[in-house]
């Protein structure tokens, strides 16, 4: 998968693509979430609704990692 991360604290999510795609985010304090769809048109608009969030948090990003 891909994994994106953001400046100000540590927040990462990657997307995984196996039959369905899973939106996994590890948030600052090292919890986890799994936010799995079945179609890539909802996956993007809620990981635009993410990356929306955190913009408005003042988090600097998204910048891909290769792990």
């Amino acid at each position: 998968g891909v994994t994106w991360s953001w400046r100000r604290q540590r927040f990462l999510y990657e997307i995984h693509a196996s039959g369905r795609y899973d939106l996994v985010i590890v948030h600052p304090d090292g919890r986890e979430t799994v936010e799995s769809f079945t179609d890539s048109h909802e996956l993007n608009r809620r990981t635009a609704e993410v990356e929306q969030a955190l913009r408005g948090e003042g988090w600097d990003g998204p910048f891909a990692r290769d792990w």
